[in-house]
């Protein structure tokens, strides 16, 4: 799960953090840049419901190339709030303009609590679910022990630490079977997400436990189905599982309340 987390930021540069209400989303995102150095009092994190906060133009303008800085949008498709996906495209071109070293972090209700997010929005970014507990499952109270920020790589070192390679022959040829089904079904996957399933799958399948095409299935499921599950008609998606035979996380995500348009 960590190996997860960070390969998908640092390939990807923007995470969305989705499930239920309780899953403590917020919680991991901030684990997570604590883990990386950056905390609200290093002026490097931000933590905020807008996409148009003036603190993160502020961090856009202090960015520098030795140090990795981080947003973290709470809750952007809050029924009650307001943060367009329009905004957060935006903040994300900003942030490409400027080559800022800075992540751009998520957290997203399930549906029906949260409004639909984009297919466009979700094909720009990495999803990762996250579950409610078991109603079975063993429980008891755990002591809340705040993040504590360690040193904060640059962000080029990230890249270097989770640089693209080669992927297997048995995950290229399985990744190009979905392709050629996809394309049955008037489906095409565009070079980025192609470009970014592959690079997230040659730097992980290294560094996880994880087979040649459980990695695949890690990265298909977090980076290319959400945006299909959100754009795709309703024939098109009734074949779909079956173009998904032998990765169960894509399989498993299509049952998942996400908050997707409705058909």
């Amino acid at each position: 799960e960590a190996v997860n987390l960070l390969a998908a930021m640092t390939v990807g540069g923007t995470l969305i953090l989705s499930g239920a209400s309780g899953t403590g989303k917020s919680g991991l995102a901030r684990a997570l840049a604590a883990s990386l150095g950056l905390d609200a009092a290093s002026s490097r994190f931000v933590q905020t419901r807008s996409a148009e906060d003036p603190a993160i133009d502020h961090l856009l303008e202090s960015a520098d190339s030795l140090t990795l800085s981080a947003v973290l949008i709470d809750d952007v498709n809050d029924c009650d709030g307001n943060v367009p996906c329009a905004h957060i495209i935006g903040l994300q071109e900003k942030i490409y303009a400027r080559n800022a070293p800075v992540v751009l972090m998520m957290t997203a209700q399930d549906a029906p609590d949260g409004k639909p997010l984009s297919a466009r929005l979700l094909g720009r970014a990495f999803l990762i679910r996250l579950n409610p507990t078991e109603a079975d499952a063993p429980w008891k109270p755990r002591a809340r022990v705040a993040p504590q920020p360690g040193r904060s790589p640059s962000l080029a070192a990230l890249q270097k630490i989770f640089a693209p390679g080669e992927i297997p022959g048995e995950a290229e040829n399985r990744l190009n079977a979905l392709r050629a089904g996809l394309s049955q079904l008037g489906w095409t996957l565009d070079r980025h997400t192609l470009d970014q399933t592959w690079s997230f799958s040659a730097a992980v399948i290294r560094m996880m436990t994880a087979t040649p095409l459980e990695a695949l299935d890690w990265a298909l499921s977090q980076r290319a189905l959400p945006a299909m599950l959100a754009a795709m008609d309703l024939p098109a998606l009734r074949e779909l599982p079956g173009l998904l035979t032998g990765l169960p996380r894509c399989r498993k995500l299509m049952d998942q309340p996400l908050p997707l348009p409705p058909l």
